[in-house]
């Protein structure tokens, strides 16, 4: 006979959304159980690691989730242009910052189970394979935090369809390459996309994020770096949806929070910011809706996401459809193409783009 378990909240992936959202739903006293297929917290890493400063505001960091603190953002064109923003933030030990937050889920009452697989989901209910046993789980709501991929969203149908593959070494920088500001690079060849080395003290994470060869054009960056193969000490790579947000990030009993409703921004690619906001949100809503019985308060959810986050997003997925539409490998159009769609330069948040 399957054993069956019952929660008040089931939150599927256990980064910084999910992990968020368990904790602020079990803060209420909602029995949550926070599962993650990966066997180990925080492992593997799969992310450039860069937080902005206001992230202090949604989480308390400690020194050992910090890597380095920065506070200058430089972009390179291949005009030769370097443009310079003030960027304050830190680069996070992504490995350290997830473990932190799971166990602080965990701390606030919420079950983890490491290693759990979903196998199946449906609006019955939730079929997990933990430790060789497949177990049935029943929830009130389900939070899916499962990442660009989420099996939550293709349940209620609202999935990412854009995406920027991603590819990244971490390296051992030589002393004359080490730096404490982020750096960005655009190339014709990197479609859609752009190259980062984003400083961790004595290491970096140097990637690529595009959508044709990430792998072979990041070495490529590597050796235009001038940086040698044998200082890669770790290598990385995932799906980074820049599609914006998803068409609705509720439905029935169930929520989607992060990656898994799009919200990474559609220029940058970055985040974690807005994992951690919306999984506190979803958390929060999550509690509201089993304590009170009444899954229509879901919607409080969606509604409040978007009045933090969506003018943002909005703006970010409107440039991001400019840029698709102008890509040229003409190098004098594609730098001003740049200009006008990229976080550092005053066209950015200066042009009345309305749509497309």
């Amino acid at each position: 006979m399957r054993v069956q378990k019952t929660y008040d909240i089931l939150v599927i992936g256990a980064g910084p959304a999910g992990s968020s959202a368990a904790k602020t739903a079990a803060e209420t006293g909602a029995g949550v159980l926070l599962l993650d297929k990966k066997k180990v917290m925080g492992q593997p890493v799969q992310c450039a690691e860069f937080v902005p400063f206001h992230i202090i505001n949604e989480v308390d960091l400690v020194p050992d989730q910090v890597a380095l603190s920065v506070s200058f953002l430089d972009t390179y064109l291949p005009d030769g242009q370097v443009k310079s923003m003030t960027s304050k933030g830190f680069v996070l030990e992504r490995s350290v910052f997830d473990k932190d937050l799971i166990m602080a889920a965990r701390k606030a009452g919420a079950e983890v189970w490491m290693g759990a697989r979903v196998i199946s989901i449906s609006r019955e209910g939730v079929l997990v394979e933990a430790e060789g046993e497949k177990i049935e789980i029943n929830a009130g709501v389900v939070i899916g935090a499962d990442g660009p991929r989420s099996v939550v969203g293709r349940l209620i149908g609202s999935s990412n369809e854009n995406f920027l593959i991603g590819a990244q070494y971490e390296v051992v920088l030589p002393k004359d390459k080490m730096t404490d500001r982020l750096q960005v690079y655009f190339h014709p060849q990197w479609q859609y996309g752009y190259g980062w080395v984003f400083p961790k003290g004595r290491t970096a994470n140097i990637g690529i994020g595009c959508t044709n060869r990430p792998a072979t054009l990041l070495n490529e960056f590597l050796a235009f770096l001038g940086i040698d193969m044998r200082y890669v000490v770790r290598r990385t790579g995932g799906l980074i949806p820049v599609g914006g947000p998803v068409k609705k990030t509720w439905g029935q009993k169930y929520l989607l929070c992060g990656d898994a409703a799009g919200l990474t921004h559609p220029i940058t690619g970055a985040g974690i910011m807005a994992a951690v906001v919306s999984g506190k949100l979803a958390g929060a809503w999550a509690a509201l809706a089993v304590k009170n019985n009444d899954l229509s308060l879901l919607d409080g959810y969606e509604q409040e996401w978007q009045e933090m986050l969506l003018p943002m997003l909005s703006k970010a997925s409107m440039n991001r459809r400019y840029l698709l539409e102008n890509w040229t490998e003409d190098q004098e159009q594609f730098c001003q193409l740049i200009r006008e769609t990229w976080i550092a330069f005053p066209e950015y948040s200066n042009n009345k783009r309305i749509g497309g």
